[in-house]
């Protein structure tokens, strides 16, 4: 007999996974929220298969959706840097060059 219960962890890997796609433009904190909801994720599909809970699509969606966040983040970091490191000095606002100089 199935049980009734819809797993919490997969419910917390998916709504992890939306936050994580959203704060992935900010790099980092997108990386740390889709690490963590994807572990949230996988835990959840282990208990379902073992405790034949429901939840097992919202386990995988909340495992796709953190694997998306990971890597966007991961390309507007390095997005990020090239377009840093392409930057001409002179094209910067004074306040930039006064800021950079201390």
């Amino acid at each position: 007999m199935e049980n009734q219960v819809t797993n919490g962890k997969a419910i917390a890997g998916l709504v992890l996974g939306i936050v994580a796609i959203f704060f992935s433009f900010f790099g980092f904190f997108g990386i740390i929220i889709a690490i963590v909801g994807l572990i949230f994720a996988i835990l959840g599909l282990q208990n379902i298969k073992k405790l034949g809970q429901k939840g097992k699509g919202i386990a995988v969606a909340g495992i796709v959706c953190n694997s998306i966040a990971f890597v966007f983040a991961i390309g507007f970091m390095i997005l990020g840097y090239l377009l840093f490191q392409s930057m001409d000095p002179s094209e910067l606002p004074e306040a930039s060059l006064i800021y950079m100089n201390q």
